[in-house]
């Protein structure tokens, strides 16, 4: 086969892959346009235009489906406007409607998702309580619908208990009953004449909890999507949270009373001779004696509608048609009242107790059947959250708020701006440094850069991942990580350069020979980031996913796609030269780092010492994600000082709070640990006390959460460590490993101490900088290890001390040129992306530069100290020949 044609044909792959790329990556140029979904049989057109000019809302278009907005703060305006209006027949829903052109729609071709910190909305972390009254009920009613599905009748299923109790009405169906209980849930059931009984494992309680968490998680998507929300993301998250992402909401108050209701309704006959002392009361104190057995619960309603009747608020009911027994005993009990009883689960203190409430207790004219209503609500706005409930179905377990975070939609535009921005000038810097450093390999190193940037976007854009701010600061960390594989190859071909060979062979042996340092280098950073996709959430998520992918794509377009359009010019003759005019390092430098191995060993020994006695006592400032509590960002339209605010808030008992200014002096961040001064209504005073302000962001988080994070930060650490032990085992030696591990360790102690001492605040996003540092440390000690590998292969006398003085020097110039890079990338990010980065920005950096430091000087000498020789790295001789 031709050489040529086989990179011709490459070239046409290269541009193939870079055309559809292109093609997924373009619509993220069209963001999707902010409307309020309009449903209503012949639209208001003019009616509707009229309320927005009265509240000076300025809309693109209006058509009979939707009406057109040039901002998310605009659609949200108009929605609760129109809302409100309650313009008759018609129902209003804040909605995303697609931008992308129809040429590229044809391709399936859409955007990627917006998070709620680049659009604004509402976020809730909910938390599934277990062993509660509420998940037994859940249970029980499950097995009541497996046992009626089969036609089989029961008197009453009931636990006790870790046992359940089926009470069958027939005995021919015992068996049968008892075959469906075992296979169902893999149980071994006693049997007697009339009943089943059976004990409720600890694999039982599992299947109860998933299938309580599945449930609730069904219904709250039902909830949602009653409430007309487009793009809600809902998630499990761990074992037992439910994660919520409401973009375009900003009633906090309003979603949460719907999210959050464990309600059921239960329907009882009343009767004053009933032998119970359970008495329900309704809204008015009247009492009603009820049969402890109900006739009918929420569980077979299907359909549920508010309507007002003669004046009055109902709701019409239908049933799923197998709720036999209530027909039987409404008609056995014509002329008796039928009470209406809500039942909702709520939580005093740490235990969890059912309210009650008869809403209404008629009394029974005919026997009733699959269709009835239920009156006596107090307004139709309860009729409507009611039936609202009823056709989500109850959750089948109560949910604890333990994070809340609601976001304006101008910061989140504002956030978008400024993570492009930091994107574009992260980009353009390290370009400009390859192309004039570099020459012409530099400029098809930017060719990779950017086409590494488009398809990270088609990427992410093909599996519909939710790009947030941290995502965006992955994207811009990939591109400064992805100039070390392009630092990598170009410092290899300057190396062969001088060997006057042809540039084609010069250009296959720099790629050869930097290709093993690249994958190992890369494979390890790989590896710390999927760490923090699997024991990350939320934000550190996305952070994850875009830094993984970008690491993925760079490999590819680093070491395959500069090198096929690299060989591609050079066999038309394009490429004549690979341009070394500018090279700070001419020559390999002869450091002997060893030699002060000692005193750097002495030195890193007491900046340990002092940070490990530091974080004690001048402790760590961890942030909301970790101490619970809640942070609120407020803008102001005027001078604002925070002596000012300060005293306001004193003015409402608020007397532990941090102030300070968030990216401009008109913005300020607050920050409460004690979560109940800093409400709703508190804030609206706030506000009120200075004219002007609002609110852009605020966030509760639970102290269980933080708790939770620090924990499985620390356990993430560990893991990464453990994973980069094992890597670096397999490819070199343990004493290597072991000693890269320790530098590894080195890192992340100094990191906390510098934040210990200047009392930078650690969050979520700091801890994800310092897992990042971990694998960008192990990948430079990796090219490190590499090199001192090749030099003890290459020249069998050389003693360990000299291979690895060897190793250091020979990839000082890539060390140099790699970490600045990247830092350039950092500082890109913490002058332009926001405040809310800063933390992760200065952890990188800190990191860059304790990471050099330790790969130059730390990982050797450790390696030295552990009694690293030449055979544990080369095999002998003999065994080669052997083998």
């Amino acid at each position: 086969m031709n050489p040529k044609n086989a990179i011709a044909r490459r070239m046409i792959f290269l541009s193939i892959t870079l055309l559809i790329a292109l093609i997924y990556a373009l619509p993220n140029l069209y963001p999707n346009v902010a409307v309020v979904q309009v449903t209503s049989e012949q639209i208001q057109t003019e009616q509707i235009n009229i309320l927005l000019n009265q509240h000076s809302i300025n809309y693109q278009w209006i058509n009979p489906e939707a009406i057109g907005f040039e901002s998310v703060e605009s659609q949200m305006q108009a929605n609760d406007i129109l809302s409100n209006a309650q313009i008759p027949d018609h129902s209003f829903a804040i909605n995303l409607q697609s931008a992308t052109p129809s040429w590229l729609s044809v391709f399936g071709a859409e955007p990627m998702k917006l998070g709620l910190d680049l659009q604004g909305g509402v976020h809730f972390l909910l938390h599934v309580q277990e062993n509660t009254p509420e998940t037994t009920d859940a249970e029980i009613s499950k097995i009541e619908n497996l046992l009626m599905d089969e036609g089989i009748r029961y008197d009453h299923v009931q636990f006790s208990g870790a046992t359940y109790l089926a009470q069958i009405k027939a005995e021919k169906d015992i068996q049968r009953a008892k075959i469906l209980i075992e296979s169902s849930f893999n149980t071994q059931a006693n049997m007697t004449s009339s009943s089943l009984s059976w004990t409720n494992t600890s694999e039982d309680r599992e299947l109860q909890r998933e299938y309580a968490i599945e449930q609730t998680i069904q219904s709250l998507e039902n909830r949602i999507n009653e409430l007309g929300i487009s793009e809600a993301q809902i998630a499990r998250q761990g074992l037992e949270y439910i994660s919520i992402d409401l973009p375009g909401v900003q009633d906090i108050a309003y979603a949460k009373k719907i999210i959050g209701k464990t309600a059921t309704l239960r329907f009882h006959l009343v009767s004053p001779s009933a032998q119970t002392d359970e008495r329900v009361y309704d809204q008015h104190g009247n009492a009603y004696p009820l049969e402890p057995k109900a006739i009918l619960s929420g569980n077979e309603i299907i359909y549920a509608n508010a309507r007002m009747e003669q004046m009055r608020p109902v709701v019409d009911i239908k049933l799923n048609g197998k709720a036999h027994n209530f027909y039987d005993q409404t008609a056995a009990s014509v002329g008796q009242p039928l009470a209406v009883v809500y039942s909702e689960l709520k939580k005093i203190e740490e235990s969890y107790i059912n309210e009650e409430q008869v809403i209404s207790a008629p009394v029974i004219r005919q026997p009733l059947g699959d269709s009835f209503f239920i009156q006596g609500l107090s307004s139709f706005e309860e009729a409507q959250d009611l039936a609202l409930l009823l056709r989500s179905g109850a959750l089948a377990a109560p949910v604890e708020f333990v994070e809340e975070t609601i976001i304006g939609p101008s910061l989140g535009e504002d956030n978008i701006q400024k993570g492009i921005l930091s994107l574009a000038i992260g980009t353009l810097c390290v370009s400009a440094f390859m192309a004039y450093y570099y020459g012409a390999l530099g400029m098809i190193a930017n060719i990779a850069l950017y086409m590494n940037v488009i398809i990270t976007l088609a990427c992410l854009s093909i599996i519909g991942a939710t790009l947030t701010l941290p995502g965006i600061a992955g994207i811009v960390l990939s591109v400064g990580m992805a100039v070390d594989a392009n630092v990598l190859i170009n410092e290899r071909i300057r190396e062969e350069y001088d060997k006057k060979k042809s540039l084609r062979t010069i250009l296959n042996k720099g790629y050869d020979n930097a290709l093993s340092a690249i994958v190992d280098a890369n494979i390890t950073t790989l590896l710390v980031t999927l760490v923090l996709f699997f024991m990350g959430s939320g934000a550190i998520k996305g952070f994850a996913v875009t830094t993984s992918i970008g690491i993925l794509i760079s490999i590819f377009t680093a070491v395959y796609a500069t090198r096929i359009i690299s060989t591609y010019l050079i066999d038309k003759n394009i490429l004549t030269s690979f341009g070394n005019n500018r090279m700070w390092f001419k020559n390999i430098p002869q450091i002997a780092f060893m030699k002060i191995r000692h005193k750097t060993f002495l030195f890193s020994s007491v900046l340990l010492g002092a940070s490990i006695l530091l974080i004690p006592l001048r402790g760590l400032n961890l942030g909301l994600d970790f101490t619970g509590g809640t942070q609120v960002v407020l803008e102001f339209a005027q001078d604002t000082n925070q002596a000012q605010i300060n005293s306001i808030l004193h003015k409402h008992n608020i007397t532990d709070a941090q102030i300070q200014t968030y990216g401009s002096s008109n913005v300020f961040i607050i920050k409460s640990a004690n979560a109940a001064k800093l409400t709703k209504t508190t804030l609206a005073a706030i506000t009120q006390d200075l004219p002007g302000s609002k609110v852009l962001q605020n966030e509760f988080i639970g102290p269980q959460v933080g708790q939770k994070m620090l924990s499985t930060g620390i356990i993430a650490i560990l893991c990464s460590l453990l994973i980069s032990l094992f890597y670096v085992t397999i490819r070199f030696d343990l004493r290597f490993a072991i000693s890269a591990i320790i530098s590894l360790i080195h890192d992340p102690i100094l990191i906390l101490g510098l934040f210990s001492l200047f009392q930078i605040e650690f969050n979520l996003i700091a801890l994800a900088a310092i897992l990042t540092t971990l694998g960008y440390s192990i990948n430079d000690t990796i090219v490190v290890y590499d090199r001192v590998r090749e030099s003890m292969k290459n020249d069998t006398r050389i003693s360990t001390t000299q291979a690895l003085d060897n190793g250091i020097n020979q990839t000082l110039s890539r060390t140099i040129l790699t970490s600045g890079l990247t830092l350039s990338v950092v500082i890109s990010l913490y002058l332009f992306s926001g405040t809310y980065l800063h933390g992760f920005s200065i952890a990188f950096a800190i990191g860059i530069i304790i990471g050099t430091y330790s790969s130059i000087y730390v990982a050797g000498a450790l390696a030295l100290k552990l009694g690293l020789k030449r055979e544990h790295i080369i095999t002998p001789i003999n065994n080669e020949a052997i083998s």
